[in-house]
């Protein structure tokens, strides 16, 4: 009967500590899952604001005017 009393308790405890654990995996998912969507939100935003800095009106200033010759490779490529 002492066997029995002490193979329930321990599995009580494990069952206890079970549910514990899925408790905390479920707050570090939630947790992980926040902080994914705030940093593609911080992405888009970002994003957003760098097409709006590029698009301005004198955007086509900042694009060469011409375009280099194919077997000119004396500078690199030209960006």
């Amino acid at each position: 009967m002492a066997v029995e009393t002490v193979l329930l308790a321990l599995l009580g405890l494990v069952a206890v500590w079970l549910v514990i654990d899925a408790g905390r995996e479920r707050h570090r998912l939630r947790a992980r899952v926040a902080r994914d969507e705030r940093w593609r939100a911080e992405r888009r935003r970002s994003a957003r604001r760098a097409a709006q800095a590029a698009a301005g009106p004198d955007a086509w200033r900042y694009w060469p005017l011409t375009l280099p010759s194919v077997d000119d490779t004396s500078r690199g490529p030209r960006l």
